[in-house]
């Protein structure tokens, strides 16, 4: 009697060892397993990055101009409602015809760039946003672009941007002859497209 008391306390103890196993999360590749795994692509917080494109009509008492810029912007995410960051782009201007003062062809803006999100977008694919770019362009002066347009994605990181942005910018046009310039302002509507991670 006292064997099978034994072997059944023993089967019992060896079947609860058995099927109480801590479960096993999976690990990613090359991580050490007693260090801790972040998967940075869904933190709200941290460094973030994207690529814009903008193109737009620039009026100017002398003329009209066509901008098209590309630029890449950097930063840091605090919360859905507040990034900081920096950027630089290059812009190419196309003169309109018959203009008495042109200018450079092509300038190259270093900027402060300030975003977020109007509402929450934590249930939403399609959240309005805005931005406020602030700087200066070598072979122009100082710019301010605010923007105003809508975020499209599901992912807290990885989503596109549309967007209708006010460019002021300060600008140096100069005489046919190129031998004399003055300081101008120009400013206009810009479409910009982007991509942010």
């Amino acid at each position: 009697m006292k064997k099978i008391i034994l072997t059944s306390i023993c089967a019992l103890l060896g079947s609860v060892a058995l099927f109480a196993q801590v479960p096993t999360v999976p690990q990613a590749p090359n991580v050490n397993r007693n260090s801790k795994y972040t998967d940075y692509t869904i933190q709200e917080k941290g460094f973030w990055w994207g690529g814009e494109v903008l193109s737009g009509v620039l009026a100017h008492p002398r003329g009209i101009y066509g901008p098209l810029q590309a630029q890449l912007v950097a930063g840091y995410r605090f919360n859905e409602f507040f990034q900081l960051g920096a950027g630089v782009g290059v812009r190419y201007y196309l003169n309109s015809d018959g203009a008495r003062y042109s200018r450079s062809n092509v300038s190259v803006p270093i900027f402060l760039d300030l975003r977020g999100l109007i509402i929450s977008g934590e249930s939403r694919t399609v959240v309005p946003c805005w931005s406020m770019d602030l700087g200066w362009a070598i072979g122009d002066g100082f710019m301010a672009s605010p923007m105003i347009g809508l975020r499209i994605g599901s992912g807290i990181r990885h989503h596109f941007i549309v967007g209708i942005a006010y460019l002021g910018q300060q600008t140096k046009l100069y005489n046919d002859l190129r031998t004399d310039f003055r300081f101008g302002f120009m400013n206009g509507a810009m479409l910009k497209l982007a991509y942010e991670f």
